[in-house]
């Protein structure tokens, strides 16, 4: 029984990291469904969404989600015009598939733009060590403010000490605040990148190793 389950190990291992980009769902698949996993060996669950505001109404099942090599991305019609607002709470848990695997960074990617004075288009997380939240770890932040003097920020990252369970709260806001002249304005999130570095222990490697050998080794034997 013991070796039946390192070979199970083995083989979920060596398809994680075979596995490529490109892979496409919806946030709502996601939402009371089986969990996303990644090729460096982490599990995303636990998913919830809550949408609030007057634009054009979107739902969990227009966001697209593709899953990347160490996270995922979501793409999707958020967006907000003429006076329009609306925002997007998404929560998830991220933990290593091994328990040996632990997280030590995270990063945030956005295209967010935002057009006219008093126009935001931001995406805001918390990164807790508890589902409360009440025990943040780090804050990720990035965004474009309309007609503001500070240049917007598309990207952020950070790092922290190492974790086996992180609990993420990210909050999308589209503002579209009519300017003076009474023209509206516009504001838009079509791309959400997240990314964490993973680290696997000595023990979960030596596995992948030993697996990737298994392969090479069984290669030449059919080569030859």
């Amino acid at each position: 029984m013991h070796s039946r389950s390192r070979c199970f190990g083995l083989t979920l291992i060596l398809v994680l990291l075979l596995a490529g980009d490109g892979h496409a769902l919806t946030l709502a698949d996601l939402i009371g469904g089986a969990p996303l996993t990644t090729a460096n060996g982490l599990e995303f669950d636990s998913f919830d969404a809550h949408f609030a505001g007057n634009q054009t109404a979107i739902s969990a099942s227009d966001l697209v989600i593709v899953t990347l090599s160490d996270g995922f991305r979501i793409t999707g019609p958020i967006s907000a015009a003429d006076g329009e607002i609306g925002s997007i709470l998404i929560t998830y848990r991220v933990a290593g598939i091994l328990p040996e695997t632990t997280m030590t960074g995270a990063s945030l990617l956005t295209n967010g733009i935002a057009a006219g004075i008093g126009a935001q288009a931001a995406v805001d997380e918390q990164l807790s060590s508890a589902p409360s939240g009440v025990a943040p770890l780090a804050w990720l932040s990035a965004f474009d403010t309309g007609g503001g003097v500070d240049p917007p920020i598309f990207f952020d990252q950070v790092s922290f000490g190492s974790v086996s369970e992180l609990f993420v709260a990210k909050a999308v806001l589209v503002d579209s605040e009519l300017v003076p002249s009474g023209l509206g304005g516009s504001a838009r999130v079509t791309l959400i990148d997240q990314q964490f570095q993973a680290v696997p222990q000595p023990a979960s490697l030596g596995m992948v190793l030993l697996g990737l050998t298994g392969l090479a080794l069984a290669g030449r034997r059919r080569a030859s």
